[in-house]
């Protein structure tokens, strides 16, 4: 009698052990986006509107991956992730500046199926509508005329997103 109450635990155990098996074969043998991020890059300790945007990308191998902003695919999509002592990444710095971003990164696979994908969004705390209407009002918060005078050369809206350097 007591044989029955272990053989039905044993079997438990044995199936448990079988079905994590099964679910850890079906994951996908392919590299992976693990972390996207899209940044404000301004000078330490300022409140100023951003003098660029950086988009930090890190992968688990140097499979190419394909980046769009805002819908449009950047010029030298793919990138190839570079290793170094900080891991696999591809790091870029945009000439975007007051422009909210959004930016999708993917790895594809040799047949050109979609095997890691990953998004992230930038709220710049300065864009060009409001630099323009703080300057009208007189508002202080609106940024100086220089920021105003230079608000579309720095936006998406005016003429794209552009890699100026990739590192």
């Amino acid at each position: 009698m007591k044989l029955n109450p272990l053989a039905r635990t044993t079997f438990g155990i044995a199936a448990t052990a079988a079905v994590a098996s099964v679910g850890l074969g079906a994951a996908p043998a392919s590299a992976d986006i693990t972390n996207l991020t899209v940044a404000c890059v301004r000078s330490y300790g300022t409140s100023e509107p951003c003098e660029a945007s950086e988009i930090g990308l890190h992968v688990t191998d140097l499979t190419p991956v394909w980046i769009t902003v805002n819908g449009t695919a950047l010029a030298g999509s793919p990138f190839i992730p570079r290793q170094d002592n900080y891991g696999i990444h591809v790091n870029l710095t945009l000439d975007c500046r007051m422009t909210p971003l959004h930016v999708v990164a993917m790895q594809k696979s040799a047949s050109g199926t979609i095997t890691s994908q990953q998004s992230a969004d930038l709220s710049p705390d300065y864009t060009v509508g409001n630099l323009v209407m703080g300057h009208l009002t007189g508002s202080s918060a609106g940024g100086s005329s220089a920021a105003v005078n230079d608000a579309n050369a720095g936006s998406a809206e005016s003429a794209g997103c552009h890699v100026k350097s990739q590192y």
